[in-house]
């Protein structure tokens, strides 16, 4: 099966999505555009990663592929170590500090993957309806508590899994075909421009909602003046919004392959190195953040974005993470001879098919 680069520009661009917010957390208490910006991509660029990320998992799943799951056990606690170093450089090593229990940063979605893989390779026998349901409804009532939170990114994962399950139990071929419709690519592009006119011009009576969409805050403490026992609705008008925009990206996105098609089937050296390298930049290029707020601060961290998934998508970032993701396979029974080998179940945005690199998997 041929790989298809469909997949790979969406990836391109949800990857992109995900470092612009980075960089907006930056610089949006001084960009009315910046902070726009990033309330739009909120709405949909992390579910839209975790559906395509189920899209490609099913053979992991159906087959109850453990080792491609495992590695991103690794991933995670790699990463936090990564984040300590990073935070030992800045601030010395009496400052840093690391919670590997609780997680909100950009590694809570390497261990979100292996909860979402590993769960849904335990109800794989049970009717997708029972499960999608049940998950939905997990995900509205845990609105209500303050307890589940960030330990071991549990309450992200219980908010997200049905985006990654629904992607699942989504048929790839059946969904491209009927996406081909230049009707719903009508629809789809008035879907993307009106949301984004409303996150323009509504920005300041609804950026608090940003908290609903990045799953890590109760409805309690999401708008205070909204009425709590409504926070049920909250949560389905996100996911509605959230797969309506993810298939306008689908729907839109051209099947022509390019660049941006070669930097797609990146995502996971981006994903886990654009966090060091932002922070690293702004942090020992003292100039940099004074001129990125100097004028144009949207086009120039609009900029500086492409700068990042550029060199974090060089071969130098994936040669440690190819190494890192097949660490547990060794340990692991040996596969059968008719068992073709594999990746790791696809990361944020994963590719069309389950090629040879690892790198096809973000806040």
């Amino acid at each position: 099966m041929q790989r298809n680069a469909k997949f790979d520009n969406v990836k391109f661009f949800l990857m992109c999505c995900v470092v612009f917010g980075h960089i907006a957390n930056r610089f949006a208490d001084d960009s009315y555009a910046v902070a726009c910006i990033q309330f739009w991509v909120y709405l949909f660029h992390m579910p839209a990663f975790v559906y395509i990320a189920g899209l490609f998992s099913k053979r992991t799943v159906n087959e109850a592929r453990w080792r491609k799951i495992t590695p991103y056990i690794f991933l995670y606690f790699g990463m936090l170590t990564l984040s300590f170093a990073v935070s030992a450089i800045k601030n010395g090593v009496a400052n840093a500090s690391v919670d590997f229990f609780h997680e909100t940063g950009i590694a809570w979605y390497s261990l979100a993957m292996f909860w979402w893989g590993a769960v849904a390779i335990l109800v794989r026998r049970v009717k997708p309806a029972y499960v999608l349901a049940i998950s939905v409804f997990l995900s509205v009532i845990s609105g209500y508590s303050a307890d589940v939170g960030s330990f071991l990114v549990l309450q992200r994962t219980v908010i997200f899994f049905p985006f990654f399950y629904l992607g699942y139990v989504t048929d790839l071929e059946d969904l491209t075909r009927r996406l081909d419709h230049i009707a719903l690519k009508i629809v789809s592009a008035l879907l993307l421009a009106g949301t984004g006119a409303v996150s323009y011009l509504y920005y300041d009576k609804i950026y608090f909602w940003r908290f609903l969409f990045r799953g890590i805050r109760p409805y309690n403490d999401i708008g205070k003046d909204l009425p709590y026992g409504w926070g049920w609705s909250w949560r389905l008008a996100f996911y509605a919004i959230a797969m309506l925009l993810t298939l306008s990206i689908i729907c839109l996105m051209p099947n022509i392959k390019s660049f941006i098609s070669a930097i797609g089937k990146k995502t996971l050296p981006i994903y886990v190195f654009h966090g060091t390298f932002l922070a690293l930049t702004l942090s020992t290029i003292k100039p940099l953040r004074a001129w990125m707020l100097s004028d144009l601060t949207c086009i120039k961290s609009l900029g500086f974005m492409l700068l990042t998934v550029v060199v974090t998508s060089l071969p130098i970032f994936d040669i440690p993470l190819r190494k890192l993701m097949t660490v547990p396979m060794r340990t692991l029974p040996a596969k059968k001879k008719d068992d073709a080998p594999q990746t790791p179940p696809p990361q944020p945005g994963a590719p069309a098919t389950e090629p040879k690199e690892v790198a096809e998997v973000t806040n």
